[in-house]
Formats: structure tokens, sequence, C-alpha cells
């Protein structure tokens, strides 16, 4: 039970204030001791409905006001997100480049140029290199 807020200080008989505020305090620590009774008495049929083979009250929590949605523009809603992993040859750099080029005689007299169409090919080279080292040797006669 939640009581107004009153106002002490209009009240012009200050014997009269004093009992008020003492009734107010008195009010406010029996209202706390009934909360805290209550909940006690309802632990206790709690473990007395356990004791007797049923369940005791649910702790359902009270209902929580959904989060407010973010009412987004047509546009931004029809975007399309990129999925899938990226392609890794936007970050390849050319090292050699090699034309293929078609004898125009092997083809068929009908046969039409389209232009010319670019494949990347990355390959591991791996070759021994062998190396001599030519060292010069100096001799000092006293010393050996």
């Amino acid at each position: 039970m939640q009581l107004p807020d009153i106002n002490l200080d209009a009240i012009s008989d200050p014997a009269a204030r004093a009992v008020i505020a003492q009734l107010l305090n008195i009010i406010e620590a029996l209202a706390a001791e009934n909360a805290a009774l209550r909940a006690e008495n309802q632990q206790l049929r709690d473990e007395l409905a356990r004791l007797k083979g049923g369940s005791g009250k649910p702790d359902v929590a009270p209902p929580t006001p959904p989060p407010p949605s973010d009412h987004s523009s047509e546009a931004e809603r029809r975007t399309r997100t990129p999925r899938g992993k990226p392609r890794k040859n936007e970050h390849l750099v050319v090292t050699c480049e090699q034309r293929c080029v078609v004898d125009p005689a092997t083809l068929p007299p009908d046969a039409v140029r389209h232009g010319t169409t670019a494949t990347l090919v990355q390959d591991l080279v791996l070759q021994p290199e062998v190396i001599r080292f030519v060292r010069e040797v100096w001799l000092v006669p006293r010393t050996g």
C-alpha cells in the first residue's frame, strides 16, 4: 500500500505534527513487518506442500515489456548483406601474364571471336638452389 506524500509542515500545531509523524513511522514499520511475515508464511506453506508430496508455489517472474523495435525504412530492409567468404582473387598480385593464342587456321570457317577470358592460377614453385662459395685463403708465414 502506497501512502500519498504528506506535508507535515502544513500542520500548524507542533504537538499534532509530532504525533502524526510518530504514527506514520509506526505504520511504515508495521507494513514492512507485514510483508516479511507474508513472505515467511508463503515459504512455510511451500515447504509443507513439498513435505506432503506436492509442489510449492512456482516462482513466476513479472512480465517484462518487449524492447522497442527499430522501425527501419523500406530501402534499408531491402539492401542485401554480403554472405559467404570474400574472394581471394581481389588481393592477389599477378607476377607473370601468359597469353594463350589460338591459330585461326585450326578453327572451323564459321567460328567468331568473342573476346578474351582471364583466369588466375596460383602455383607454388620449389626448386633447388645450389650455391658455391669461393673463399680466399691467406697464409701468414711467421704465425703459420
